[in-house]
């Protein structure tokens, strides 16, 4: 996904959690930030760094993290493995390395039932490296994030959210919090 920060890649990484998938998310960002940003509970998150600390996973070398990706992807049936920040991986290793990486994970994933988001600001890459991505991997357009209409992102957040808390959401409780009538619930729903 082509975007200056990662928030839609987040989204749909946290929607694919929602349908089942076991989350692997692999950021440069500090994970007790994440999970307050974006309400992530359900993931295993490794955090980029050189620094170590005894209650994160860090990550500084490519060979560890393809290690970890591999052995997270055999756990699970259906994995969704979200890299935020491929940049700092392409400055700390280069980028050709970090491409051979991509290759060599791309396979891993076209022969499991794992999906990978990779989050690319276009504006820290140069075109050849941008050409190299984009025949790698599928880039998913604009249009098929924003499909959903923000409304009923907002009213699906509830439900969500209200599950969350152990309760069932009526029509009327989705009427109530968003004023709107019964038969509008309904067909939104």
């Amino acid at each position: 996904i082509r975007e200056a920060s990662a928030h839609r890649s987040y989204e749909l990484f946290l929607e694919k959690i929602a349908e089942g998938c076991s989350g692997l998310c692999i950021t440069r960002t500090h994970p007790s930030e994440l999970r307050e940003r974006f309400e992530i509970e359900r993931a295993t998150l490794l955090w980029l760094s050189d620094s170590k600390d005894p209650n994160i996973t860090t990550i500084a070398d490519l060979n560890t993290l393809n290690k970890r990706v591999l052995e997270f992807m055999q756990k699970s049936m259906r994995s969704v493995i979200l890299f935020d920040r491929i940049d700092y991986l392409i400055m700390k290793h280069g980028f050709d390395e970090v491409l051979r990486f991509l290759l060599r994970l791309n396979d891993r994933i076209a022969m499991s039932n794992a999906i990978a988001i990779v989050s690319v600001d276009p504006s820290t890459l140069g075109q050849r490296e941008l050409s190299l991505l984009e025949k790698e991997l599928k880039e998913i357009p604009s249009s098929v994030m924003s499909a959903v209409p923000e409304e009923h992102v907002r009213i699906l957040s509830f439900i969500n959210n209200q599950r969350k808390l152990g309760r069932d959401v009526t029509f009327k409780d989705i009427g109530n919090t968003f004023n709107i009538t019964a038969p509008t619930t309904q067909k939104k729903i």
